[in-house]
């Protein structure tokens, strides 16, 4: 089944669409300068997809908190939950198959990297590692690289003590 998601018209008045299934078979980078349309085509194409597929939006400036009301995304802020919590949200979200709106308004870029990092962490989570702490350590460290193996052992042992 084809689903065609209408973005607008070509400059021949035809209408412009994308193929949903195609598009979530490869890769969409979207890049502009400030004010050239970013949030606007993102915005379109979550609306014309959410009927579809599960949605998880990572929204640092509050721009998408709406497709809560409109779609029905459960929309989490981030402002008001622990790394924890955002990471137990996360697993919920898989679990329950729930789109998402992690809302990152009101935090300054180190708490929204952390708070994105403990949501992401527990969204992706698979059932291996359920019970481990290792994501949770390397949501707390710097997230520009994981650890070497000897150093995740010592670390992972002595964070098992931590709250």
């Amino acid at each position: 089944m084809t689903v065609a998601i209408e973005m607008g018209q070509t400059s021949a008045g035809a209408p412009a669409a994308l193929d949903l299934e195609e598009l979530l078979a490869t890769r969409l980078l979207v890049q502009g300068n400030s004010g050239s349309g970013k949030s606007h085509l993102l915005r379109r194409l979550l609306e014309q997809s959410a009927p579809w597929v599960q949605q998880t939006i990572i929204d640092p400036e509050g721009d998408f908190v709406t497709l809560g009301d409109r779609f029905g995304h459960l929309v989490i802020d981030a402002e008001e939950h622990t790394e924890r919590g955002l990471q137990s949200a996360g697993e919920r979200a898989r679990i329950h198959r729930v789109s998402t709106v992690l809302n990152l308004e009101g935090l300054d870029a180190e708490n929204q990297m952390r708070r994105a990092a403990a949501f992401l962490g527990g969204l992706s989570r698979s059932p291996a590692t359920t019970g481990t702490r290792c994501w949770w350590w390397w949501t707390r460290r710097s997230c520009s690289r994981r650890p070497s193996p000897a150093r995740f052992r010592t670390r992972r042992a002595s964070s098992r003590s931590a709250p």
